[in-house]
């Protein structure tokens, strides 16, 4: 109770968690850059504020454009990064407007001060604010930068008669509402992706798709240590693993719940996948790593390989070792060669001795879908 009587006292600085806050913060910082002179002149004349308040607001101001400049590349990286992921730690915890927000807070700090130093009344006490029950004023409606009413000054931001100081003031909060605007900017674009991809389903599942792929590549050592026990138990517990399970399609357990799971739940979720899949099927990790769960494929993988001496040309020469070799992995793994090459070197068992990665590799302009023996590994498998 006390810390709520307390808050009383505040002026409420927060920026809801929505697109439509967003939006008033980039309405603000593009106002000031046209009217923004006229309501500054108001602000220090209605504040009294000295020259030695408005250089220590000068200083103020600039330190936090600098970091602003700074957080400003991390946001422009964390925004190709937050879309890349299926999944994310700011998950039911957070929004992702409040999640990218806690991002910029070392700057939108700065930005509320501004907008608290500029507003048209000091809130009163905490005595009197119990006693009439006064609730928490709005920065963003008390503000003379924001929407608050003020006068306009009969001088210019520009007249000659105005302090050097002022002119300075101006000039900084310009540059640092101009940055406040890229920032938020982003912010739009972050949320405007997301949404583009949850009303996707193929793309959903693109992204779920490549969340299992990288978390195979991540966890493959991990999989050799679970026992069946702890597969059953994150089976129980979770939540990711129960809704596909529930789900009708694996597009839309994508769609619905792109976003909505940490990072340790998807990896959770993606160990259950590998674990019950190598166990049911007898699947090696490398065949996990490179194929993930699809025991259909790599049985096709399998047979191809077992039966690859039977595949070659009658009028086969080991020279050509390479060359056909070659044409396996690229049948078999397209996107990584060489990998496809130690499994084959790993589960070859034939009367030729293998090629090679070097030797293979060089063959990789003599691949074509229609060649006879391309032909032979799709009749076989």
């Amino acid at each position: 109770m006390e810390k709520a009587e307390i808050l009383k006292n505040y002026y409420n600085t927060d920026i809801d968690p929505t697109v439509d806050s967003l939006n008033n913060v980039i309405t603000l910082c593009e106002n000031f850059q046209t009217g923004g002179g006229d309501k500054l002149l108001y602000a220090i004349e209605m504040r009294n504020w000295k020259l030695v308040q408005i250089n220590a607001l000068i200083e103020y101001i600039t330190s936090a454009r600098q970091r602003m400049e700074r957080e400003l590349m991390r946001l422009k990286s964390y925004k190709d990064e937050f879309n890349a992921s299926f999944a994310t730690d700011h998950n039911d915890y957070y929004n992702t407007v409040a999640a990218i927000l806690k991002h910029m807070r070392s700057h939108t700090a700065a930005y509320k001060e501004i907008l608290k130093k500029t507003c048209t009344t000091k809130h009163p006490d905490k005595k009197t604010c119990q006693r009439f029950n006064i609730k928490q004023k709005s920065i963003h409606k008390e503000s003379v930068l924001a929407n608050g009413t003020y006068e306009k000054s009969i001088f210019n931001i520009k007249d000659p008669s105005i302090p050097e100081e002022v002119r300075t003031l101006f000039r900084e909060l310009q540059a640092f509402f101009n940055n406040e605007k890229e920032c938020f900017n982003i912010c739009k674009e972050i949320i405007t992706q997301e949404n583009t991809i949850k009303s996707d389903p193929k793309m959903s599942n693109y992204l779920l798709n490549k969340y299992r792929d990288d978390a195979r590549k991540r966890l493959k050592s991990t999989i050799r240590l679970i026992s069946d026990d702890v597969v059953e138990m994150l089976q129980d517990i979770n939540p990711a693993y129960k809704l596909y399970k529930n789900s009708s399609s694996e597009e839309l357990f994508a769609q619905k719940e792109f976003h909505k799971h940490n990072t340790d739940e998807m990896d959770h979720f993606c160990i259950i996948e590998m674990a019950s899949a190598k166990q049911k099927f007898n699947l090696e990790t490398d065949e996990i790593k490179n194929w993930g769960t699809d025991a259909a494929k790599i049985s096709k993988i399998r047979n191809v390989v077992a039966h690859f001496d039977e595949l070659l040309p009658s009028n086969f020469s080991h020279k050509d070792m390479g060359k056909y070799i070659y044409f396996f992995c690229k049948w078999a793994l397209p996107t990584n060669i060489k990998q496809a090459h130690a499994y084959f070197l790993k589960h070859y068992h034939g009367k030729h001795k293998p090629s090679q990665y070097a030797a293979v590799n060089a063959h990789s302009k003599e691949w074509s879908k229609d060649n006879e023996f391309a032909r032979s590994i799709a009749t076989l498998s």
